[in-house]
């Protein structure tokens, strides 16, 4: 069991909800290592967080990178649902997010990715960034949604669902840590 720390912040504190337009996608087959938490380091973490935050940078197969996407303002979201049945319940992350446009490069990025086994890196407006999914245990595309809209105002572009099973809710990649990009 936890140690319960004090989870409660005072009145007026700044807890924005939503993702910013950043995000960063790789193929988890890109990915040459599976981070540690801050916790499992030679020198472990004892800080409130540390179980769910992760202490070291992605390293990438050469002439591999994440690629960093910028999604439509307002559109992003991070959701950890507890799942299951008694004894063995598990946390389903799940980052909505949706992309402007159905050009053909935008299209060919749907048909891509659609069974693509992904690391997804969303960042919250708080700054802090999510990681779903990693080298030895994926994230997915649960679903995409495109359409061309039928009226002004309409979306025209993609609503996209990446989804991941991990165990726990999508930890922290310290912003601290590099993501590894395309120079």
């Amino acid at each position: 069991m936890c140690d319960f720390n004090s989870l409660v912040d005072p009145c007026g504190v700044y807890n924005p909800a939503g993702t910013k337009t950043d995000m960063w996608l790789a193929a988890a087959d890109h990915v040459t290592n599976v981070p540690k938490f801050k916790t499992e380091l030679v020198v472990p973490g004892t800080d409130p967080g540390d179980s769910v935050t992760i202490g070291e940078a992605y390293t990438m197969a050469s002439g591999k990178y994440f690629k960093k996407f910028k999604i439509i303002a307002q559109s992003g979201k991070v959701e950890d649902n507890l799942v299951g049945e008694i004894g063995g319940k598990t946390f389903e992350s799940m980052f909505t997010f949706q992309i402007a446009g159905t050009k053909a490069d935008q299209l060919e990025f749907a048909k891509c990715i659609a069974n693509g086994c992904v690391i997804a890196l969303p960042k919250e407006k708080s700054g802090q960034i999510r990681n779903l999914g990693s080298k030895d245990d994926y994230a997915w595309i649960e679903s995409i949604s495109l359409t061309t809209g039928q009226k002004s105002g309409d979306l025209r572009g993609g609503t996209y669902v990446i989804k991941s099973v991990q165990g726990y809710p999508a930890p922290v990649y310290d912003s601290a840590l590099a993501i590894p990009v395309a120079p």
